[in-house]
């Protein structure tokens, strides 16, 4: 993979992932709404969530084109 290739998956990634923890961060303000109304706690949704996101991230960053 050539470094420019590379470094601009580096760069979307990085934001793509800034993005989604401004977004978490966001709705972390909210969760004691939804305490008892989930089957597992809010906080088990949040890390899955953002498990998944960066799973992803880095998923796509080492995909072959």
């Amino acid at each position: 993979m050539r470094k420019e290739t590379l470094a601009r998956r580096v760069r979307f990634h990085a934001a793509y992932l800034a993005i989604l923890m401004m977004l978490c961060e966001a709705l972390a303000s909210v969760w004691p709404l939804f305490e008892g109304t989930l089957p597992i706690p809010p906080l088990v949704y949040a890390c899955l969530g953002l498990f998944f996101a960066i799973a992803s991230g880095i998923g796509h960053l080492y995909r072959n084109k």
